[in-house]
């Protein structure tokens, strides 16, 4: 059997961070990513309840906006790259198939646009759903 690798806008932004950074600490979080090693933080346990929330009807319009749509898909595509197994992988929060469109459900304090648009992540998505428009 051959090996496959996984990719992740996970993992790639890990890579990215490190590069941005360039010191021991990212360089570190990136093989905890690598190796697949998640440790949880007060940040990420506050937006996974936040989501959590969202889907039990606690937040208004954007609960009312994806409360029949699937949650929680996980998409994937399988590329050969020079002999290279690659599966390229994303999980995505909220998808509206009649519409071709991705929720992201997020909890920040300050949103900017740029922060989101320097991620991999939502290229990865379109790439993995072509449909998917917006």
């Amino acid at each position: 059997m051959e090996d496959t690798y996984k990719i992740s806008a996970s993992l790639l932004n890990s890579w990215i961070y490190y590069l941005n950074n360039n010191d021991e600490k990212s360089f570190e979080d990136f093989l905890k990513s690598l190796r697949g090693e998640f440790k949880t933080n007060r940040w990420i346990k506050r937006g996974n309840l936040y989501e959590s929330e969202v889907f039990l009807g606690k937040h208004g319009a954007i609960s009312d906006l994806v409360k029949d749509l699937p949650k929680q898909q996980w998409c994937s595509k399988t590329v050969m790259i020079d002999g290279i197994k690659i599966k390229i992988s994303g999980k995505l929060d909220v998808v509206d198939w009649d519409k071709n469109r991705i929720y992201d459900i997020k909890r920040v304090n300050d949103f900017s646009i740029d922060k989101y648009d320097d991620s991999v992540q939502h290229t990865i998505y379109f790439y993995l759903n072509p449909g998917i428009t917006d």
